[in-house]
């Protein structure tokens, strides 16, 4: 298996150690990387402000609790609150208890409540938040701010590739083939920026390829997101890096109950139409109703070739998540896999206008200059000493004539002379082709483990892992030109 460049390797083997954030507080630099707060008001039935209100923020599926309390003017402010829905209750002395169920916090955004009025007395009042879906827009800061939670993300029909949710955001637009970057989906441009000035995260932490801009960590599964973070502009300082975008992947953690998914996409072929180019011999392709003479035949152009008379395209998706407490209320993990197989009928490569010694010419070679170590590196390094996808010399034509002012040689080669400044020989040359089978073959992985320490002090560590190796085909055929 042809394993990724050592650099993103090492690149990603780091960025699954360091995933971690103690924050505190009203510490900007945590608020809105990976977390969001909750804010509001509290008066007494004449309106009058209510200082000194203790409010506090219990996460529905963790148990993990957060406190604040009213100022002078009767304002609160939870911050660093990871996304999720909280239950909140707010007291008081000498008032009832208020509460409000399903608030959803969203990185980045302060989630606000409606003012409360606290009735006197002790009797308990319940106020209902039906809707639990944060608002789209950020209305709490400056920065222009979209969030994508889990639930649009798995409808959305992006197949994984999810930086096309961008495209659903003002001032963002598709760069198509000017995009010069990675790209996890489409390639996208903001406020006219170019396609390489936007900001990849997984967590608040960075996730670009320094080598060319954008993504460097393609993650794909739906089920293992929380929420997607799009800010177009007027971000704080603790984004910063680049000029366009700041794109966020928000993993999920683990909660009290033990929860998982799993599923299979299946994209193919079958029952389908084919293509002009999936039948046509001027692809490589065998002819109609010869499906298995051409292959077999020593006279026709497409002897030997291993593509099926009906190609085919097969792309199968799947993978699952699996999270839970380890220690209620305290600590918890969550782990995603996600494999993704895709072949295709093969693809025709050819030498590109280089011409080299056909298999005749290779023993004209060997028989003019035997022990030659330059013909023997060439036997032995050329293309035709990579069987894969059956290397086939390129007959001449009228549209693909001789190069250099050659003679036209047997079967459409052209004539050579060769010399080792003692001996001259005529030696047959020619383009080639080869027809290699297209196929994808990537894995990603995720861990992650959640500890409370208490009150806002908390801990993360997460590991993402991915494989997505050369097509073997592709680097075999480069390694023989090369060497030729």
């Amino acid at each position: 298996m042809i394993q990724l460049p050592i650099a993103k390797r090492i690149s990603r083997l780091l960025s699954l150690a360091a995933t971690m954030l103690v924050a505190a507080g009203t510490m900007a630099a945590a608020q809105g990387i990976i977390t969001g707060g909750i804010t509001g008001a509290v008066t007494d039935p004449s309106g009058a402000v209510v200082s000194g209100a203790t409010v506090k923020a219990v996460n529905s599926t963790t148990g993990m609790s957060f406190t604040g309390t009213s100022n002078g003017e009767g304002v609160y402010l939870i911050s660093s609150v990871p996304v999720g829905t909280y239950n909140v209750t707010i007291t008081a002395g000498g008032f009832s208890t208020v509460a409000v169920n399903h608030v959803v916090v969203a990185a980045g955004n302060a989630t606000p409540i409606p003012t409360q009025k606290l009735a006197l007395g002790q009797a308990a009042q319940t106020v209902e938040v039906e809707g639990g879906a944060a608002e789209l827009l950020n209305t709490t800061t400056a920065q222009g701010e979209t969030v994508m939670d889990s639930e649009q993300l798995q409808n959305l029909p992006v197949n994984g590739a999810f930086d096309n949710v961008t495209l659903a955001v003002p001032g963002v637009v598709q760069t198509h083939n000017n995009n010069f970057s990675n790209t996890n989906g489409a390639g996208y441009s903001v406020n006219g920026q170019r396609g390489r000035s936007n900001n990849s995260e997984i967590d608040g932490q960075s996730n670009n390829d320094n080598s060319i801009g954008g993504p460097s960590f393609f993650f794909s599964n739906q089920d293992a997101l929380q929420e997607i973070q799009v800010i177009t502009d007027n971000w704080s300082a603790q984004y910063g890096r680049n000029m366009g975008a700041v794109v966020n992947y928000i993993t999920r953690s683990g909660t009290n109950k033990f929860h998982g998914s799993g599923f299979e996409m299946y994209t193919g072929s079958w029952l389908s139409s084919l293509l002009q180019t999936q039948k046509d011999p001027q692809f490589g392709f065998c002819p109609q109703g010869e499906n298995a003479n051409c292959l077999n035949n020593p006279n026709s152009p497409f002897f030997g070739l291993t593509i099926p008379f009906v190609p085919r395209f097969v792309q199968n998706n799947w993978g699952g998540t699996l999270g839970g407490p380890i220690l209620r209320d305290r600590l918890f993990f969550f782990g995603s896999t996600f494999w993704s197989h895709e072949y295709q009928s093969g693809n025709t490569f050819t030498s590109g206008g280089t011409f080299f010694p056909d298999p005749a010419g290779l023993s004209q070679l060997q028989a003019s200059f035997p022990g030659n170590p330059g013909v023997a590196a060439l036997v032995q390094n050329g293309p035709y000493s990579v069987p894969t996808g059956n290397p086939t010399p390129i007959p001449t034509t009228a549209a693909n004539p001789c190069a250099n002012g050659w003679a036209a040689g047997p079967n459409g080669s052209c004539i050579m002379p060769v010399t080792n400044g003692t001996t001259i020989a005529n030696i047959e040359v020619a383009q080639y082709k080869r027809v290699l089978q297209q196929y994808t073959l990537d894995q990603e992985h995720l861990g992650r483990l959640d500890f409370q320490l208490g009150g806002h002090d908390r801990f993360s560590l997460r590991y993402n892992y991915q494989n997505n190796p050369t097509i073997p085909g592709l680097y075999l055929q480069s390694n023989a030109a090369a060497a030729a």
